[in-house]
């Protein structure tokens, strides 16, 4: 009997995972109205994208360097004539971008694990962390399939046995729609294009189609940036301020209190095991070369690369911004490397279970020393207090909202309990690939849960501290002039109010004035306090300030 689940090629139709996870997402995020956006990035890409979509009156250079390709997309929901509907095509635009890494996953997990294997992956997919960003708008709905593509056409080009120049033409498309989407993961690009260009010389293989990959991605940026007039803007990026200059007392323990910070999350964003089976995923192609085929063996050292490319500079960029701006934990640059580690992953459940004995204890020694050097980051004093600071990750590291629950118990406890959950998890991992399966699904569907739950509350909390007031309802009574009446409140813990009713209300052109990008007047002013010799004062029928006399 026909398979509907399957093709005639016995390859899994991802339409049928594809629909209702961009469903379910959806109707998730519209149960009740959107409220506040609450990231101050989320009201920025907003902003982006009414701009774009009135480009005849938008000055796109003002905003250097920030990436257009994601406003772009989200911009078809200005469209709509009221707030509401806006927000809900982009409430479906988001989860349709970002579950369409589906398909790069499969096909890239596919070169070497079966169907089934490779559904697994694109299960786990769907339950990692990142996943809350569906319900914001944000730039990684588009990245993240994005990176998956780029490795996929790289280990194209590292295995097949003859490269095509169409592979070296769709890794350059990719990177390219990569840089112009979230402009930090040139990195990611540029590292692993080196580590393509790196193994194709070694090997003596055929370069063109890397060439192909390298013209493709620098001309199409290079173009781009030129006809968005980057090249020419002399003005001061309001989203990258100048590197510190000053210097700064022990840069070497700055340097790695952020380094140690960002690999403890990214372990922990994993779901306790993603970043250390992918170690002793590499420990066994180095050790036992005959256990694994050459491209099993391409992807995992490829990773690793990744990995410490990525954090490094991660780690770099923040001292240098230190004195600008506090570091925060920011996994939203690095979280792509354990979503290019899942199959590598899925392929190291049950490795062990036929292993010698002696090989059974040294791998399972080699991953508790791993896991006690990725939870390191606890023990140390900086990275703890990002740790045990709501403010310094929330948003840039969804999973770590799970903190929120235990951080009060301290670092060595917080320490122990989750170093030991790790290793008695690797251990069943290692042995059992149904056990190691349902345990990392778990783990990873408890931290997204706990992110969708705090991103909840800091919604809910965004309404009763406007007194209620939904903003959407408020939008459209301003819009329509029906401004008397009503007190606009604003605080510390609503600051985002402001530019979403900006970005509304009062956007003749670019949505931010040109003296940063926050209004200020003679711009819309709110405040929660209501003063009484404040008045709204009007201008053609459209608000303009909130002025306090």
């Amino acid at each position: 009997m026909k398979s509907i689940f399957w093709n005639r090629r016995g390859e899994f139709r991802l339409l049928l995972l594809y629909i209702p996870a961009v469903a379910l997402t959806g109707v998730f995020a519209n149960l009740r109205a959107p409220v506040l956006e609450i990231v101050w990035d989320m009201v920025f890409y907003k902003g982006l994208a009414f701009g774009l979509h009135h480009f005849s009156t938008f000055d796109l250079n003002r905003h250097f360097p920030m990436p257009p390709l994601y406003p772009f997309l989200i911009s078809p929901g200005f469209f709509a004539s009221d707030y509401l509907t806006v927000e809900m095509i982009q409430s479906w635009i988001n989860p349709a971008l970002y579950f369409l890494g589906l398909y790069p996953l499969y096909a890239y997990a596919r070169r070497f694990l079966d169907p089934s294997a490779s559904l697994f992956v694109c299960l786990l997919y769907l339950l990692y962390p990142a996943a809350a960003y569906t319900q914001w708008s944000m730039s990684e709905n588009l990245a993240a399939p994005l990176a998956l593509c780029v490795m996929l056409y790289a280990m194209r080009l590292l295995t097949d046995p003859r490269p095509r120049m169409r592979d070296g033409a769709l890794l350059g498309f990719a990177i390219a729609g990569l840089v112009l989407t979230r402009i930090f993961l040139i990195v990611f690009c540029a590292a692993a294009l080196f580590w393509v260009a790196n193994r194709t010389a070694r090997r003596d293989r055929d370069p063109s189609p890397v060439l192909m990959a390298f013209s493709t991605a620098f001309s199409l940026v290079v173009f781009s940036w030129w006809q968005l007039g980057y090249f020419t803007n002399h003005g001061p990026s309001l989203v990258y301020a100048d590197f510190n200059q000053n210097p700064l007392p022990s840069l070497l323990a700055s340097f790695f209190a952020i380094f140690s910070a960002h690999w403890t999350g990214l372990w922990l964003e994993g779901g306790l095991l993603i970043t250390g089976l992918v170690v002793v995923q590499w420990l066994i192609a180095i050790l036992f070369p005959q256990q694994r085929d050459p491209a099993f063996k391409e992807a995992v050292q490829m990773i690793l690369f990744l990995y410490a490319a990525c954090t490094v500079v991660v780690a770099w960029y923040y001292v240098k911004r230190m004195g600008f701006e506090p570091w925060s934990i920011s996994l939203r640059y690095i979280f792509y490397l354990n979503l290019v580690s899942l199959p590598a992953v899925v392929a190291a459940l049950g490795v062990l279970r036929r292993a010698s004995r002696s090989t059974r204890l040294f791998h399972l020694g080699f991953y508790t020393a791993i896991v006690l050097i990725f939870s390191a980051g606890f023990l140390i004093p900086a990275s703890w207090a990002k740790f045990s600071d709501p403010a310094a990750f929330f948003s840039n590291a969804p999973s770590l909202d799970f903190l929120y629950q235990i951080r009060n118990e301290g670092a060595w406890a917080v320490f122990g309990f989750l170093a030991g959950l790790s290793c008695l998890a690797g251990a069943v991992s290692l042995f059992s690939p149904r056990a190691g399966f349902l345990l990392l699904a778990g783990f990873l569907l408890y931290l997204q849960l706990s992110t969708f739950d705090q991103v909840d509350k800091v919604r809910r909390r965004a309404v009763q501290d406007s007194f209620a007031m939904e903003i959407h309802d408020l939008c459209r009574q301003i819009q329509m002039g029906k401004w008397e009446g009503l007190t606009l409140y604003c605080d510390d813990n609503i600051p985002l109010l402001v530019p979403n009713l900006y970005y509304w209300v009062n956007r003749p052109a670019g949505p931010w004035p040109e003296d940063g990008p926050r209004p200020r007047p003679p711009y819309l002013l709110v405040s929660r306090t209501d003063y009484p010799g404040g008045r709204l004062e009007f201008e053609s029928g459209e608000l303009k300030v909130y002025l306090f006399e």
